[in-house]
């Protein structure tokens, strides 16, 4: 039986375009198992509107807030994500921009593939051809998974979603960890209510562990995951983020939390998708450092001088920053009179960050 998806487009020029250049992709993705329909889509005036009010004060409809957070729901009472609504509200997020800003051609989302129930967003969107910051988002994943072979659960009321990212840059400036820090500040950007006060608490417990999860509170509440794909010198980028919005489990639900009461998950991608596509930008043309990306990621993170074992070697060191290809730096003690700066990679070495220990990975050979 095949699974339904509808796919959203932000115009209908670029349905068209959509149809006229990416028909192959379609008919693959319906190979695959799934109904796809094509939904054409322009924002609604009233719509707007009301997400203008949204950018600058609660998203949309909420419901009630509950003692110590928002509510949160059962499987059975989770509605089915409102993709229209993403989108407009998404909209409305870019006019609210500063002019300077305005003026960037949007380019993330212009078609949004929403489907209930998908094997894994990131594994979808990894196998078929399709434009530049298309976004594949469900409710449920049935193999969803995370770095290396860590698996993602992806209960209903969490939001699970992919996005691929086309460039053409120097390798050294894209590095590929950069671009999951990136993410991970837009994902933090996107999750707090917008009071101030929320703002502010969050700002001091919501927190990047290295290299790629969101904490609150020391609990796990968000993931993302960053591949790469290259064809001579162009680039894509595949992110993969899951964020714990309505669901209790595995850890605690984002709309328990005082600083994210009224969270929704529709509101929560399109504050996500609009942050990302002005600091994504930004990353490319100023890079790293120059773009004042790397200062705030270091503000948020939660290893400033932490004191590291190498379950390896047995050594002690500190943590000290990040390198320029976005490797965690340690300085280990080496004889007791001299010190090192070492890197370790994401991909080589884990971190429990708990027992402050760093290990690393045991590669499966063939």
């Amino acid at each position: 039986m095949q699974r339904p998806m509808t796919i959203y487009c932000d115009t209908l020029a670029w349905r068209q375009y959509l149809l006229s250049e990416y028909g192959r992709s379609l008919s693959q993705l319906r190979d695959a198992g799934y109904a796809v329909r094509l939904a054409p889509w322009e924002a609604p005036k009233a719509a707007v509107k009301e997400s203008v009010a949204v950018a600058g004060a609660t998203a949309g409809a909420r419901r009630p807030v509950a003692s110590g957070g928002g509510a949160v729901a059962t499987d059975t009472a989770v509605a089915p994500l409102d993709a229209q609504r993403v989108l407009s509200e998404l909209e409305a997020l870019r006019q609210a921009r500063p002019v300077e800003l305005r003026r960037r051609f949007p380019w993330v989302s212009r078609s949004l593939l929403y489907a209930p129930v998908v094997s894994s967003t990131q594994d979808l969107i990894r196998s078929v051809p399709l434009p530049n910051g298309t976004v594949i988002v469900a409710d449920e994943q049935t193999a969803g998974r995370g770095r290396g072979a860590a698996s993602w659960t992806t209960p209903r009321g969490s939001l699970a979603f992919s996005m691929a990212c086309q460039c053409m840059a120097a390798p050294a400036r894209f590095s590929l960890q950069f671009v999951q820090y990136v993410a991970a500040l837009s994902l933090l950007a996107s999750m707090p209510d917008d009071t101030p006060d929320a703002q502010k608490a969050a700002a001091q417990q919501l927190r990047i562990k290295w290299p790629n999860d969101v904490l609150a509170d020391g609990h796990k509440v968000a993931g993302v995951l960053c591949e790469a794909q290259c064809y001579e010198d162009r680039f894509t980028i595949y992110i993969g983020i899951g964020v714990n919005v309505l669901n209790e489990q595995p850890t605690v639900a984002l709309r328990r939390l005082p600083y994210a009461a009224s969270a929704t998950r529709e509101h929560l991608l399109a504050r996500f998708l609009s942050d990302f596509e002005t600091s994504f930008d930004v990353f490319v043309e100023r890079g790293w450092e120059a773009s004042g990306l790397r200062e705030r990621y270091l503000q948020r993170w939660l290893h400033t001088d932490q004191a590291v074992t190498l379950a390896d070697t047995g050594q002690h060191g500190r943590i000290v920053g990040l390198s320029d290809t976005g490797c965690l730096l340690v300085r280990v003690d080496e004889d007791g009179s001299r010190e090192t700066v070492i890197e370790l990679q994401p991909d080589v070495h884990s971190f429990d960050w708990v027992h402050s220990v760093v290990y690393t990975k045991r590669m499966n050979r063939r």
